[in-house]
């Protein structure tokens, strides 16, 4: 039975980690990346042997084989082997640490009367805090999801690929924010959501009685997210150059050789496609 369970647990893993994966595959699926952080705490809190850490580290190996896939493309086979799990491995844990450090906090913060098997376990835990100890868990989750990002892409010289705020590059309102913070602001108002997203959930599967009640667990990041929206679309629509001043014309030139992985490497002489691609300019 427990063999049984671990099995589920590992494939509702492997199953978020792949439809993180979804938005960097396909230009379609912007919206899947507002209910990662959610998910992954969401089955990180199911009841079995493997702990949070562990549920978060199989989601995130997942999530970067499936989005790192094309490293299997470079011709040395092994070693195109060797780097891509290595390279998944590595980066699985930073969100591996990321669902162990927000249910370390929740579990600082509330302790529910009694205890279950499955993933209600994590809303009897959110429903033993109050309305302000939910905000403050989202918010510093969101900000920790984001410290982890900027550790990611840092830290050992870093690999700042596949950051949360990069899947919603079509949206571009939302991501007018990015000209002031950076990619992390748009990952950190994605998560923020996605954990505001997480209580409202589990206040309506609590208080059922009370359909409303939920709605005020989307009210901070709600209003901020319309903000930030709105001062997008108007960045937008504002040209920059005052009306004193004509604006300007840039013309830019972007050379991308099309040179199939496999012929890359050949020729007589290291430089020639170089040197090729630079006639070419």
């Amino acid at each position: 039975m427990t063999i049984r369970r671990n099995g589920i647990s590992v494939g509702l893993a492997a199953t978020v980690g792949c439809l993180w994966a979804i938005p960097y595959l396909t230009s379609i699926g912007a919206g899947i990346a507002w209910f990662i952080p959610g998910l992954l705490l969401l089955i990180a809190g199911a009841r079995t042997r493997l702990s949070p850490f562990q549920m978060g580290f199989i989601s995130g190996l997942y999530f970067h084989l499936t989005a790192l896939h094309w490293l299997l493309f470079i011709p040395v086979k092994v070693g195109a082997v060797i780097g891509w799990l290595s390279l998944s491995a590595y980066c699985a844990l930073y969100p591996a640490l990321w669902c162990f450090f927000c249910w370390r906090m929740l579990s600082a913060s509330s302790q529910p009367k009694t205890q279950t098997s499955d993933i209600s376990h994590l809303f009897r835990r959110l429903a033993a805090m109050n309305w302000a100890q939910r905000q403050i868990w989202a918010i510093v989750g969101a900000t920790s999801w984001t410290a982890m990002e900027m550790l990611q892409s840092h830290l050992l010289t870093g690999f700042p690929w596949n950051l949360l705020g990069i899947s919603q590059i079509d949206l571009l309102p939302l991501i007018q924010l990015a000209s002031v913070t950076g990619v992390y602001g748009v990952s950190f108002m994605v998560a923020w959501i996605s954990l505001t997203l997480l209580l409202a959930i589990g206040q309506i599967a609590s208080q059922p009685g009370q359909p409303l009640f939920w709605s005020r667990e989307l009210l901070p990041a709600g209003t901020i997210l319309v903000l930030v929206t709105t001062l997008g679309f108007q960045h937008i629509q504002t040209s920059p150059a005052s009306e004193d001043e004509p604006p300007r014309l840039i013309r830019l030139a972007l050379i991308q050789p099309s040179v199939d992985q496999t012929v890359i490497w050949e020729g007589s002489e290291p430089e020639e496609r170089f040197e090729e691609l630079i006639r070419l300019s």
